[in-house]
């Protein structure tokens, strides 16, 4: 059952970034790339939800400890930390192409953003997700990104000791 779980999420993830790429270059080309009826986008957002949840809680069916999908090599986390890193940098750039936007009092660049930034934030966690159940979390980030990520509070609080 773990393993069941462990690939489910992974080809969601694989899935879900494939939908997001889709959608981003849609947006990209179209202003107004967001879905019109609210029950679509309700109903993406809860499937996606559930699969987060499902990352994040790590003693949901799986335990704190487990083997990741494929063989864990110094090369290969090379590739999937510049993948996550691209796909972060996507996102930010999508951020600020909104403001850049908004400053400009441009409202088809805004509402043509808006489609681009939510689908790069689909494309960001999903890739989060894929890679997660790929590789671990522990084998990808170093234990600082990870401690601040899992508690930031204490992590800064710690900081100033």
């Amino acid at each position: 059952m773990k393993r069941l779980i462990q690939k489910v999420c992974f080809v969601y993830g694989c899935l879900a970034f494939s939908l997001s790429v889709l959608w981003f270059l849609g947006a990209s080309v179209v202003a107004n790339a967001i879905p019109d009826e609210p029950e679509v986008a309700i109903s993406i957002l809860a499937v996606h939800a559930l699969f987060l949840c499902l990352t994040f809680q790590r003693f949901i069916g799986v335990g704190p400890y487990w083997t990741p999908i494929w063989r864990v090599s110094e090369p290969v986390l090379g590739w999937a930390r510049r993948g996550i890193l691209l796909v972060f940098v996507i996102f930010v750039c999508s951020v600020l192409f909104v403001f850049i936007a908004i400053f400009l009092h441009n409202e088809t660049l805004s509402l043509r953003g808006f489609g681009l930034v939510l689908a790069s934030m689909g494309m960001l966690s999903s890739t989060y997700i894929a890679l997660h159940w790929a590789f671990r979390p522990e084998n990808l980030f170093n234990d600082g990104l990870l401690k601040f990520v899992t508690d930031p509070v204490s992590y800064l609080r710690q900081g100033k000791e």
